[in-house]
């Protein structure tokens, strides 16, 4: 059974019903959990040492929220996935700032300077790293996201596109969906597009059985 590495935002993120697709679609989802307040890089060392434990030589990716940008990272650093979905993801967190409430505003002091700190969430962003990106990727989004913005999802595949015209990216935009992706309202579309790209990236069109 071909796995596939699940970063979630928080545990409530992915929901039992993906999970069961994913299971019945003949995936096998590992499941962690990203921690915005310990940090990107403690996020990624630690998303490291669990995939080091994957079976699987050339699993899938899903990226959730904040996991998004994990994730995003690994595709940047790493061309060991054959296949990403990002679902309500943060991709570069300088434009994020303002916009959603995602990116915590900073604590302003004496010394702050607004430079350096968007300097600073530019260094975290996966859109920075869009030459390094080579994994075919389906991009989820809610327009209505008020946590990260729609323009999160817009970025990362204009930027890939740009750079890589043929690249294989897909972006499904849910116009009434908010941050709650993969679940509520949309959660069956949001499941049906999931299954579709792994199986046709990872299964060669074919549902396990």
């Amino acid at each position: 059974m071909k796995e596939i590495f699940i970063i979630e935002e928080n545990e409530a993120n992915c929901s039992c019903s993906l999970k069961e697709r994913l299971l019945s679609a003949g995936f096998q989802p590992v499941i962690i959990h990203a921690k915005p307040d310990v940090g990107l890089f403690k996020n990624l060392q630690y998303a490291h040492r669990c995939m080091s434990l994957l079976q699987t030589d050339a699993p899938g990716l899903i990226g959730i929220g904040y996991g998004g940008a994990v994730a995003g990272h690994l595709l940047a650093e790493s061309k060991h996935f054959c296949a990403a979905v990002l679902i309500g993801a943060l991709t570069n967190p300088a434009t994020a700032y303002g916009t959603g409430s995602g990116v915590v505003n900073p604590t302003v002091g004496e010394n702050f300077r607004m430079l350096k700190y968007l300097s600073q969430l530019t260094d975290e962003s996966v859109v920075q790293y869009c030459d390094e990106i080579h994994t075919p990727i389906l991009l989820l989004h809610g327009l209505r996201d008020e946590v990260y913005g729609f323009e999160q999802a817009e970025q990362l595949f204009t930027s890939i596109k740009e750079r890589h015209p043929t690249s294989d990216l897909r972006m499904v935009v849910f116009p009434k969906a908010g941050h709650e992706l993969p679940m509520g309202h949309y959660a069956a579309r949001c499941e049906d597009e999931v299954i579709r790209w792994f199986t046709m990236k990872m299964n060669g069109g074919m549902v396990s059985a």
